[in-house]
C-alpha cells in the first residue's frame, strides 16, 4: 500500500480507499511511520468503528480515540449516551409492565398498544432525538480530549443547568422507577402470600420476581455510584479530580460487566435448565455386562 513512497515521515495527507486495513493498523502506521500527517480521510466503511463496543476496545488497546476528529467524538458520545439511557428507560418500563402483567393482566391486554408498544417506541426514540440535539445542535463549542473515553464528553455536559436536568431525568428517574416498581411488586406479592396464603400464585411468579430483582440490583450497583459521583461533581464549586476520573474513566466500564452478567442472572432464575438430581437416589453399582462362557 505504501511501498512506493520513499520517506513516509514527510507524508502530510493520508487517504484510505480500501476497507482491507483495520483502523488499528492505520493508526499504528500513522503514529510510527507518518508523524507529519495532519489530514486523514477514510473513503471506505470501517466495520470496527460502526458500533460502540469495538470503539471502546480500540480505545483501550491504543489509549487514544480511534479517529481523532470532532465528528467522530460527537458520533461516539451520541451513540454511548443514547444506548445507556435507552437501556435504563426500558428497565424502568419493564419493571412497571411486570407489575401490570401479574396484577392487572386483563387490563394490560385490553390496552396493549398504549401500555406496551407506545412506551417502548418512546423509550427508543426519545434518547436518540435528545442526544442528537444536545451533542450536534446545542449552542456550545465542543472541546474534546482524545485520550479520554467518549473524548471527555460533549460541551453541554459541563454546563450545570442542562447537565443536572439530563442526569436527573434520564438517569436518576429511570433508576428510581425501576427500583420502586420492583419493590412495590415484591411487597404486594409477599403481602398477598402471607394474608391469603396464595402459594400457587407465589410459585407461578417466583421466577419472574427473582429474575427482576437480580437484574435491578445488578443495574443499581453500577448506576447509583455513577449518579452520585456525577451529582457531587456538578454541585461542587471546586472541580474534584477524583470524581471526574471515577465518572469518566472508571465507572463507565461497569456497563459492559452488567451486560455480560445479565444472561447468567437470567439463567439463575430458570432452574429447569439445570440438571435435576434427587440426592436420595443413588446409582447402583455398575453391572458387568461382559459375556461369560458357559461351561459344557
Amino acid at each position: 500500500m505504501y511501498e512506493n513512497i520513499g520517506n513516509l515521515s514527510k507524508v502530510k495527507s493520508f487517504i484510505v480507499n480500501t476497507s482491507d486495513w483495520l483502523l488499528d493498523k492505520i493508526i499504528i502506521l500513522i503514529k510510527e511511520e507518518m508523524p507529519s500527517v495532519n489530514y486523514l480521510r477514510l473513503n471506505c466503511i470501517q466495520s470496527n468503528v460502526t458500533s460502540e463496543l469495538p470503539i471502546i476496545l480500540s480505545y483501550l488497546r491504543n489509549n487514544i480515540v480511534p479517529i481523532q476528529s470532532n465528528i467522530f467524538c460527537e458520533f461516539w458520545a451520541c451513540q454511548d449516551y443514547s444506548f445507556n439511557v435507552m437501556i435504563l428507560m426500558l428497565m424502568g418500563f419493564t419493571a412497571i409492565e411486570r407489575y401490570l402483567l401479574i396484577f392487572h393482566n386483563q387490563f394490560l391486554q385490553q390496552h396493549l398498544i398504549i401500555l406496551h408498544y407506545m412506551p417502548m417506541i418512546v423509550c427508543i426514540i426519545y434518547p436518540i432525538g435528545l442526544y442528537i440535539y444536545l451533542i450536534f445542535f446545542y449552542p456550545c463549542i465542543n472541546e474534546f480530549t482524545y485520550t479520554m473515553i467518549t473524548c471527555g464528553g460533549p460541551c453541554y455536559f459541563y454546563e450545570t443547568t442542562i447537565s443536572i436536568v439530563d442526569i436527573f431525568i434520564n438517569l436518576v428517574f429511570p433508576v428510581a422507577v425501576s427500583s420502586l416498581a420492583s419493590l412495590a411488586l415484591l411487597t404486594r406479592v409477599l403481602c398477598q402470600k402471607r394474608r391469603m396464603q396464595q402459594r400457587q400464585m407465589w410459585k407461578k411468579n417466583r421466577r419472574l420476581l427473582i429474575q427482576l430483582l437480580y437484574i435491578v440490583i445488578l443495574y443499581n450497583l453500577l448506576w447509583l455510584p455513577m449518579i452520585i459521583c456525577s451529582s457531587i461533581m456538578l454541585f461542587s464549586p471546586v472541580p474534584q479530580s477524583l470524581l471526574v476520573e471515577l465518572s469518566v474513566n472508571i465507572l463507565p466500564y461497569g456497563i459492559y460487566i452488567v451486560i455480560l452478567l445479565c444472561p447468567f442472572v437470567s439463567l439463575m432464575s430458570l432452574p429447569e435448565l439445570w440438571s435435576q438430581r434427587n440426592p436420595r437416589i443413588r446409582p447402583l453399582a455398575k453391572a458387568d455386562n461382559a459375556l461369560q462362557p458357559i461351561a459344557p
